[in-house]
């Protein structure tokens, strides 16, 4: 019987977010489908994979795979210097290789990093993860379409990533025994944002925005809250709210939040913003309709797709259409709630459980797993 592996590499410390946590969530929903999946992990320095438990270190532990076998990855894999090395050698020998991609961000905007050459060591792994598999998936349309686009200007003609969409389910505990942080407690009516603190996701727009609306004389705005971890390129974000004193008591930074204290921010939020100038999807958007919170997000890429019948779209470098639909929705309790019960009533969202689904079926299209 052919087997299945679930790649489970992740170097990650602390509450899992981006890529990491949809290795966990896809894991853990592969798992509640069938326990014949087993869970393996790259070790970079033997140039192989091993079970997840393994305790030794030795190349006798190495996973030997054997024709006909399939191998689903939906991890970080270009961090690892000999991951396709170890592939190439796999699939010769008859291994079924399958890859979620996520973006060609760093490719595509190679100023979006503080290493541009970071971007063409991207785009080759793409280019090379891609010819290497059975079967490919991606996170959006926008996102299957980029890949495929990147991989056939390199002569790599494969079928085009299947586009599946990823579960927008918080992993909270579902109980009024919610440890939730005291400063967040105190937080007076706020708009949330959610995402890595780092130019891409262009938080200097909503910055901007509130700047605007404060010299128009907008002095009664509710609390913008960002929550996410330091990343690159912030436009030292921290700095600018702490000396701008036009919006010190506006903005609130926090960093590495627990479940408990994200889906109290997404219940008590009177919206949402996202403001992401490009993105593989968008799953902060997907979040704030899953807790029927209206979104306001940026009219490009994935963000597009997620439901356009139900959220705000503005241009993501156009501060005045943010302050203008912030202005809107803060000012118009009436409207707030016709636009949040809208979300409520219409938006079905996706399970984990769904997501996994949707893949294995494919998987076991190529195998029979």
């Amino acid at each position: 019987m052919t087997r299945l592996f679930f790649d489970y590499s992740v170097n990650w410390s602390g509450t899992p977010t981006g890529i990491p946590r949809v290795v966990e969530n896809l894991a853990k929903s592969f798992l509640n489908i069938s326990k014949e999946i087993k869970l393996i992990e790259f070790n970079d320095e033997l140039e192989g994979f091993k079970l997840l438990d393994a305790t030794t270190n030795t190349s006798d532990d190495l996973i030997k795979f054997q024709s006909g076998d399939i191998l689903f990855s939906c991890g970080a894999n270009w961090a690892y210097k000999n991951y396709n090395k170890c592939l190439k050698k796999a699939t010769s020998n008859g291994l079924k290789f399958s890859q979620l991609f996520y973006d060609v961000i760093p490719w595509k905007f190679p100023y979006f990093y503080e290493n541009s050459k970071f971007g063409d060591y991207y785009g080759d792994w793409i280019v090379s993860t891609f010819e290497l598999c059975s079967l490919s998936f991606a996170i959006s349309e926008n996102s299957a379409k980029d890949v495929y686009s990147l991989s056939t200007s390199k002569d790599i003609i494969s079928n085009k990533p299947k586009a599946i969409r990823l579960g927008d389910k918080l992993a909270y505990l579902n109980n009024n025994n919610y440890i939730v942080n005291e400063d967040i407690k105190k937080l007076p009516p706020f708009i949330l944002t959610v995402g890595t603190i780092e130019y891409r996701k262009n938080h200097i727009t909503l910055i901007n925005a509130y700047r605007l609306l404060v010299s128009e004389g907008n002095m009664d705005l509710p609390a913008l809250v960002i929550v996410g971890r330091p990343g690159w390129l912030d436009n030292s974000l921290a700095y600018q709210i702490e000396n701008d004193p036009s919006i010190h008591n506006l903005v609130h930074v926090y960093s590495d939040v627990s479940d408990d204290d994200l889906d109290y921010l997404y219940r008590n939020c009177l919206f949402t913003v996202y403001p992401s100038i490009y993105e593989g999807w968008g799953l902060p958007v997907a979040e704030s309709l899953r807790y029927g919170k209206q979104c306001i997000t940026s009219n490009s890429s994935s963000m597009l797709e997620i439901a356009p019948e139900l959220t705000r779209f503005a241009h993501p470098l156009k501060v005045e259409e943010w302050a203008r639909s912030i202005y809107e929705l803060t000012n118009d309790p009436d409207m707030l709630a016709r636009e949040n019960s809208k979300v409520s009533e219409s938006y079905l969202g996706t399970t984990w459980e769904q997501c996994a689904n949707e893949i294995l079926v494919s998987l076991k299209a190529i195998g029979s797993v």
